[in-house]
């Protein structure tokens, strides 16, 4: 997207993997300028998302994390068996919880409807679990702009993915 003063005003979608790379510094300016478009009560930008994204950007930090302290193989399996190293991680959680909470951020629950609704999605796109969800999110609230790097969702005619590796 060459001109993000368009998105002004509007609704994106905002996958895990768009604050995962934020968080990690790898995200370019311009996504840079989208997130802070988006923070604070005068922010030009919402951000939507479901909260099957918001538990898999934790599930993902806790991951990297762990990772960082040396759980660099079986780095789930590890952590089942090792609730002491979860308990030590999961307050750098609260960190990531304050960074969604300088967002204009929606967080839509996922009811029956919405999971039932993901069958049509894979019938017509392809596209399963969290990523039907997503387009499902979308669709019920009237979006087309989809904050992500997931190259998946360019199948769907009517979304609009901005990448934040490189918008």
């Amino acid at each position: 997207m060459n001109n993000i003063n368009k998105l002004r005003g509007r609704k994106l979608f905002l996958d895990a993997n768009a604050v995962i790379y934020f968080l990690e510094g790898m995200t370019s300016p311009e996504a840079d300028e989208i997130f802070r478009m988006a923070c604070g009560p005068n922010s030009s930008i919402r951000f939507v998302t479901n909260a099957g994204i918001v538990d898999e950007i934790f599930f993902k930090v806790l991951v990297l994390r762990a990772k960082s302290r040396g759980f660099e193989k079986k780095t789930i399996a590890k952590l089942r068996t090792n609730k002491r190293e979860v308990i030590e991680i999961a307050p750098e959680l609260e960190k990531v919880k304050k960074m969604l909470d300088t967002l204009n951020l929606n967080i839509e629950p996922v009811g029956k409807e919405d999971v039932y609704q993901v069958i049509p999605i894979m019938s017509e796109y392809g596209l399963f679990g969290k990523d039907a969800l997503i387009v499902r999110t979308m669709r019920k609230f009237n979006m087309k702009f989809l904050f992500s790097s997931d190259r998946d969702f360019d199948s769907v005619n009517w979304i609009e993915r901005i990448d934040p590796l490189g918008v």
